[in-house]
């Protein structure tokens, strides 16, 4: 996408404790890193691109919710 977004359909936004967004789209999570957006895909562990939901866990772990499950980020810090 022109943009940086990794697909044309938002299905949600996800603003994180450190202040990161995180956009769920039709083809994969992008988070907002500058002036850029950094992608995670099936490619990098989501059982699905279609992405709907995400809570922040404790340390800063992501919870992300697909069409096909949910996946397990662990905080980088």
């Amino acid at each position: 996408m022109a943009d940086g977004l990794p697909g044309n359909h938002v299905f949600m936004l996800h603003q994180d404790a450190d202040g990161v967004m995180w956009i769920g789209t039709n083809n994969g999570l992008a988070r907002r890193d500058g002036d850029k957006f950094v992608v995670t895909t099936t490619e990098h562990g989501l059982f699905s691109n279609h992405v709907f939901s995400m809570v922040t866990g404790a340390g800063g772990d992501q919870w992300i919710g697909s069409f096909g499950g949910v996946a397990h980020l662990k905080a980088s810090k």
